[in-house]
């Protein structure tokens, strides 16, 4: 609940603005939220037991939709770019 919750703030701040994208990349939250959703990964792609708890992970869910918040933004779709493995979330 504190990860869906902290993910959900991230992308909350640049919805309406990029004013604080340039702090979010500075500071990592791009890569933040991207680690999230790795760590929540099932290791093997068979496991369809874990694929289904990634699935319904809300922490997942926020991440994913705050990454696509911040990517609205050419500061940070540009970070995202740069850093590769951006398209691995898809």
């Amino acid at each position: 609940k504190t990860r869906a919750n902290a993910a959900g703030a991230i992308g909350n701040l640049v919805r309406n603005s990029a004013e604080l994208c340039g702090v979010m990349v500075r500071e990592g939250a791009l890569q933040s939220l991207r680690g999230l959703v790795e760590s929540r990964l099932p290791r093997a792609e068979a496991d369809t037991a874990a694929l289904a708890q990634f699935v319904a992970d809300s922490s997942v869910k926020i991440a994913l939709f705050s990454l696509g918040n911040l990517a609205v933004h050419p500061e940070c779709k540009e970070e995202l770019l740069c850093t590769g493995r951006a398209a691995d979330l898809c």
